[in-house]
């Protein structure tokens, strides 16, 4: 009886002992982070928005955490491809995604996907703010406004296309949404990424194409690839000359969306904050600002993972609300 009673404390003290120990391990484990390099993945093809944004950021993250940081690009199924590789790493601390906010806000209302968006993923840095250009090559002829662009493809129903980097990405959802406001018969061709579908438009085999100024910039400012209006709300400093397309009766295309590094919900919150930290502090490096203002790339607002949570939400329910109205039907 007596051996039994002092049985019973022995082995709650034991079982104590070994729960503080684990947990020792773990904080120590956590402190020592990272000891090997740290890879982002970057689900679009080099030189789109997200790899040209990674690749800005990870000297200054490198420096800030003690080990190189790799961009690792995996494009392919409108971003889902790189998602599924990060799903599928542990949650380590060793592997992170940089993804547009529709890696929430779109994609699951669009196509099947094989993640719950708000719980497998969560946000840890608002990398960059953005809006859309639409864009023409030399298909669309010698329209060089808005107007006269609308007219042209009028007058060709069925025989024009939009390129866009997948399917239900911001450039897929958007140009169907101009195609219906304006009354436009187009095909949708969807690409590995938008550095493809810009090609497609520059090489006349697609008209038209909605991509970001970071991506783009340079090719208009070099004359290779027309612009005729933005989604911003306002004329971006970069392209004072280009009209929104509020201002050409298109009220309902003013949306300004972003891109941000993304972690697994089970990695350790102290390695998270770190990864935030680091990126917050590259973002604030005068290099960097320098490099995305050059872009055309406004630097995204230094919001919590929980406001930011907050605003894919809304987010998620403006394009549900969207994909609604234009007849969107998930594939």
């Amino acid at each position: 009886m007596n051996s039994k009673r002092r049985f019973v404390p022995l082995r709650r003290a034991m079982l104590m002992t070994a729960a503080l120990s684990l947990g020792s391990v773990g904080h120590a484990t956590d402190a020592a982070w990272p000891t090997k390099p740290i890879r982002i993945v970057v689900a679009s093809s080099p030189a789109g928005a997200s790899d040209t944004l990674a690749r800005i950021l990870v000297e200054g993250m490198g420096k800030t955490l003690g080990q190189p940081v790799i961009v690792d690009n995996k494009p392919g199924a409108s971003g889902l491809i790189g998602a599924r590789d990060v799903l599928n790493a542990p949650a380590d601390g060793y592997t992170f995604l940089m993804f547009p906010q529709s890696l929430v806000t779109e994609l699951p209302q669009a196509m099947k996907v094989d993640y719950d968006p708000f719980k497998d993923f969560k946000p840890l840095v608002q990398v960059m703010r953005q809006g859309l250009l639409l864009l023409g090559g030399p298909s669309v002829g010698s329209a060089a406004t808005l107007p006269e662009l609308v007219k042209y493809v009028r007058a060709n129903p069925g025989k024009l296309g939009f390129a866009t980097g997948g399917v239900g990405v911001p450039t897929h959802t958007t140009a169907v949404q101009f195609a219906r406001l304006a009354g436009l018969d187009m095909t949708m061709v969807p690409h590995k990424g938008t550095p493809p579908a810009l090609t497609a438009v520059m090489g006349g085999h697609v008209a038209l194409s909605f991509d970001t100024p970071l991506a783009t910039l340079p090719l208009i400012r070099s004359g290779k690839i027309r612009v005729y209006a933005s989604t911003y709300p306002t004329r971006p400093a970069f392209l004072p000359d280009v009209p929104t397309f509020a201002e050409l009766g298109f009220p309902k295309m003013n949306d300004v969306s972003w891109i941000g590094i993304w972690s697994l919900s089970g990695v350790p919150q102290a390695i998270q904050d770190k990864v935030r930290n680091a990126a917050l502090r590259a973002l604030q490096e005068p290099k960097v600002q320098a490099r995305l203002a050059d872009l055309g790339a406004d630097p995204g607002l230094p919001l919590t993972s929980e406001e930011l949570t907050r605003d894919l939400h809304e987010a998620y329910a403006r394009q549900g609300e969207l994909l609604k109205s234009i007849d969107y039907k998930r594939e």
